[in-house]
């Protein structure tokens, strides 16, 4: 599994990882694994004392020992992390979900739940299809652009642009956003659906450690 360097400085306290199409079985498999079902929208879930997950795009949690998973083969999976109030999230963010600000809606529900200040948020955006290879009619292009107010080019979407403005405009440090530069439709480790019209997925996680 791929790792941040700015998580990594967190290793005593968190863990963390960017699966490819190898590692979906090792997760689920975990007892303590967390998986959304999927539904690219923006509702949150926050997981207390239960793993009754609804469908959801985005998971929180201050619960040791769970790990919080998103689904992806093209949307990107964005990993939050609080570091003063250890607090972890897992975010499925995707061209519906960044129209609908799964992002903004996520870090609100962080500040009032567990009273976030989003100046100790860490924010990893994981794998994710790159603009060259998100080709759009011109109609959901338009919609994209007026969502999330991020100018792009040739009816090509670049989500993480995107993502990566969302999060600065909710305060998030620039020096604080790391990105794992790697595009699932061009390196064949990783599902795309794009790619292959595929169903399967690979999986992303975050969770605090027993001992943080």
């Amino acid at each position: 599994m791929l790792c941040s360097d700015l998580l990594a400085d967190f290793s005593d306290v968190i863990e963390h990882g960017f699966g490819n199409r190898n590692d979906f079985d090792l997760l689920v498999s975990d007892k303590n694994t967390v998986i959304m079902k999927q539904v690219h929208g923006n509702d949150i879930n926050i997981i207390k004392s239960n793993f009754d997950v609804k469908e959801c795009d985005s998971l929180v949690t201050q619960v040791k020992n769970i790990k919080l998973c998103v689904k992806t083969a093209d949307c990107i999976p964005i990993l939050l992390y609080d570091s003063r109030k250890k607090v972890v999230a897992a975010v499925h963010c995707g061209r519906a979900g960044l129209e609908k600000h799964i992002l903004t809606k996520t870090i609100s529900a962080m500040e009032e739940e567990y009273n976030t200040d989003s100046d100790d948020i860490i924010a990893v955006l994981g794998p994710a299809v790159s603009e060259k290879h998100y080709s759009v009619d011109k109609k959901t292009f338009n919609r994209f652009v007026e969502c999330t107010e991020v100018k792009q080019t040739g009816c090509k979407i670049n989500l993480k642009a995107a993502a990566e403005y969302e999060l600065l405009q909710n305060g998030i440090s620039k020096k604080n956003i790391d990105d794992i530069e790697i595009c699932t439709f061009e390196d064949i480790k990783f599902n795309s659906y794009r790619r292959d019209k595929t169903d399967q997925r690979q999986i992303s996680f975050i969770a605090l450690k027993n001992n943080g």
